[in-house]
């Protein structure tokens, strides 16, 4: 770590020495440092996808959402014509609960040459949420052989109603979820830091992320430390960690960013526990 620190002193640093240095401080819970060392990384390369990517995930796992999204923003403009990049930022502004900013990607995501029969639903039903049920509706119907997505929305918008985003979050090797009691609007969101220093949250989401839940597909031996960030209801939350058999829920009673649990996988043989 000393060494990596050194390097990046030196404005001539390697890309590669930044990026190890975030990751390895990342991996390692050291999370202000590492959201110091992005910083710094994005500063000196604005533009770079593996800089943002890497900004973004340690503003996640430091609570600072904003800066978060930014960064998954600032990934699509930097190369607008990737369809994965619009719709990774489209579900983490529907996470974070700004339809509109998701809406944009949706659209743009649309007007792609190599948009499918999801891209057009989530465009229209999102145009649909946003005051423009009719126009939606007209364009729906315009639709020549509508497959099952558009045919559905049509059967929604002609009931006057818009169907919200519904994020998929599958099963995986590892789980977690966050649960709040009472009917409270706001709920800490999870984020998890793996061995690598991968971060995974809701606002730089892998493939199966929501608002209140996320899974990994496959596990890597090492630490894995499980954050909840954000406001707790007055009736308090859980998070629920589940993998390989094993689950642990415990209790969050405080607001803020912190290391709800860490767990351990041990290779080989495949075990799992919770420290």
């Amino acid at each position: 770590m000393s060494k990596l620190l050194a390097q990046v002193a030196d404005p001539s640093a390697p890309r590669s020495a930044h990026q190890a240095l975030v990751r390895k401080l990342l991996a390692r819970g050291r999370f202000d440092e590492a959201f110091s060392a992005a910083s710094r990384y994005v500063g000196l390369d604005p533009d770079h996808d593996v800089a943002l990517e890497l900004y973004a995930q340690a503003a996640a796992v430091t609570g600072r959402v904003s800066a978060a999204l930014a960064a998954v923003d600032a990934q699509v403009e930097a190369d607008p014509t990737v369809v994965a990049r619009h719709v990774r930022a489209a579900a983490a502004f529907e996470a974070a609960g700004d339809e509109r900013r998701a809406c944009a990607h949706f659209r743009s995501l649309a007007s792609l040459p190599s948009a499918n029969e999801s891209a057009t639903y989530h465009a229209l039903r999102c145009r649909a949420r946003l005051g423009e049920r009719a126009a939606a509706l007209a364009e729906a119907r315009a639709i020549q052989k509508p497959g099952a997505l558009i045919t559905k929305l049509l059967t929604a918008l002609d009931a006057g109603s818009a169907p919200p985003y519904e994020a998929s979050v599958t099963p995986g090797a590892f789980e977690v979820r966050v649960a709040c009691s009472g009917e409270s609007a706001s709920c800490p969101a999870p984020v998890v830091v793996g061995p690598s220093g991968n971060v995974v949250s809701p606002w730089t989401p892998a493939a199966a992320c929501s608002n209140n839940a996320l899974s990994i597909a496959t596990l890597a031996g090492g630490t894995y430390r499980t954050i909840v960030t954000g406001d707790v209801p007055d009736a308090g939350a859980t998070v629920t960690v589940r993998a390989l058999g094993l689950t642990r829920t415990i209790p969050i009673t405080r607001s803020g960013t912190q290391i709800a649990l860490a767990s351990t996988v041990t290779l080989p043989p495949q075990s799992f526990g919770f420290n």
